[in-house]
């Protein structure tokens, strides 16, 4: 049996709240959390991301010249009928410079990949403190490499996450299918992790039938009452599709809880189920709950505190198109300005990728496309962001290419955009019906898109 080993090296995200450890602080323990995930892969074959992380105030630090210096050293294996079939080794260096050693420190977050062939394995990951080589952890995974195989409609597993982002770099660890995807291999939430994001990819679409199908995601408490849940419903437009989106979780109480993710055929009088996945997961809160406070502590200031009522109502307006269901029902409830403003402080707070840094990177350059969307697609007195083509461009940013055809005899004008990294390459379709420069969205090939294969006759020509 042959399998390829394909890994790559560690990074590290932010965690607020902890501070770095340092010989004359006490050291908590080394364990590692770790989760994997299957995914259909070529030729009958199983891609199974194996996702880790631990605190770096676990490891056993040595003050040196360059302040204090610490390390693991990581090893991966694949078993299977008592044969390792796929190994590997490498350590992860920490520095942390004397002047630094009492700001928050990090999370070690990565991600290890293999592609199996079909049957039963173990992956083993182990992690030893390279200081103190007593103190060592290992973690052992149950894989059954047999995802998408058949003729039914199949749903990989479930990975939950901490934060996904439409993203356009490939170079980045977290990188799948046009998004950035951060797992959390812990499945810990609470605190300042509000919002438990999900991510999953349904194949065999096709197997069953042709008409649409429902995406019904919920959360389950221990007594198997159904506490959160949204559903949307999705055109078998391809054999296969990546589902992702979000739930707040943070008026729930502490516990376990289940989350689902199910498939169910919407063409039956009774619709049935064609595919389920669950995941557990685990909510920390405090212990006594009052009014739940999004804000800093008081007499903190930050760039949501000096933001006036109108520019609070309008970014608000602006974030729906990233919004997810939950948080749009939220915000058709909030009728407080505070409020508002303390719901967009919570917003962005938690799709920060980098909560070190002064500034929020994802909501800079999530305004800066409104801008640009503003400048470049306003109509007739429209706000830019407002029209199709902004919309369009703020979630995907600039197209790859643009055929424009504002001047044929036998059409309205219209423009075909093309995106090559979104989905394995996708087309938006804009007319400007009237004549008076107003673009609307006809067709595209994006999976959660209005389609209309027939466009071109029945919105773009005149008849």
């Amino acid at each position: 049996m042959r399998s390829v080993l394909s890994l790559f090296t560690g990074i590290c995200l932010a965690v607020s709240g902890m501070a770095a450890q340092v010989p004359n602080r006490q050291t908590p323990p080394l364990r590692v959390d770790a989760d994997l995930y299957r995914f259909s892969g070529a030729d009958s074959t199983t891609f199974v991301e194996i996702a880790y992380g631990f605190p770096e105030s676990a490891l056993t630090y040595r003050k040196d010249s360059t302040g204090f210096t610490a390390g693991a050293d990581m090893a991966l294996e694949i078993r299977t009928e008592g044969r390792t079939v796929a190994s590997r080794s490498w350590s992860i260096p920490r520095t942390i410079p004397e002047s630094l050693a009492n700001l928050a420190a990090q999370n070690i977050l990565s991600i290890e990949t293999v592609t199996l062939p079909a049957g039963e394995y173990t992956a083993v990951l182990f992690c030893r403190d390279r200081v103190d080589s007593l103190r060592r952890d290992s973690v052992l995974l149950s894989i059954r490499a047999d995802v998408g195989a058949g003729d039914v409609v199949a749903l990989s597993d479930i990975e939950l996450c901490s934060g996904i982002t439409p993203s356009e770099d490939r170079s980045s660890l977290f990188y799948k299918n046009t998004l950035n995807v951060i797992p959390n291999p812990g499945r810990l939430y609470g605190g300042g992790l509000s919002t438990l994001w999900f991510y999953a990819e349904v194949y065999n679409l096709m197997a069953t039938g042709s008409r649409d199908v429902v995406l019904r995601a919920a959360i389950v408490d221990p007594s198997g009452a159904v506490v959160a849940s949204s559903s949307k419903t999705k055109p078998r437009a391809n054999n296969s599709s990546v589902e992702y989106g979000s739930m707040n979780v943070s008026s729930l109480p502490g516990g376990s809880y289940v989350f689902r993710l199910s498939v169910v055929d919407s063409a039956s009088s009774s619709p049935r189920v064609l595919a389920s996945g669950e995941r557990k997961f685990f909510l920390l809160q405090p212990e006594t709950r009052g009014e739940r406070d999004y804000g800093p502590p008081t007499g903190s200031v930050d760039e949501f505190t000096l933001m006036t009522t109108e520019a609070v109502d309008d970014e608000i307006r602006k974030i729906t198109y990233i919004a997810s269901e939950p948080e749009r029902q939220q915000i058709d409830g909030l009728g407080d300005p505070l409020a508002r403003l303390n719901f967009l402080r919570n917003f962005w707070q938690g799709r920060d990728p980098d909560p070190v840094t002064a500034g929020n990177e994802a909501r800079s350059a999530y305004l800066d496309r409104v801008g640009q969307a503003n400048g470049a697609y306003t109509e007739r007195g429209r706000e830019g962001w407002l029209t199709d083509r902004g919309r369009v461009f703020i979630l995907y940013g600039v197209p790859d290419d643009i055929q424009r055809h504002p001047n044929e005899s036998e059409t309205h004008p219209y423009e075909i955009w093309n995106y090559n990294d979104v989905q394995g390459g996708v087309e938006f379709v804009f007319v400007d019906v009237l004549g008076f420069g107003r673009y609307r969205l006809v067709h595209s090939s994006h999976l959660d898109e209005l389609r209309n294969d027939d466009w071109y006759n029945q919105e773009a020509k005149i008849r």
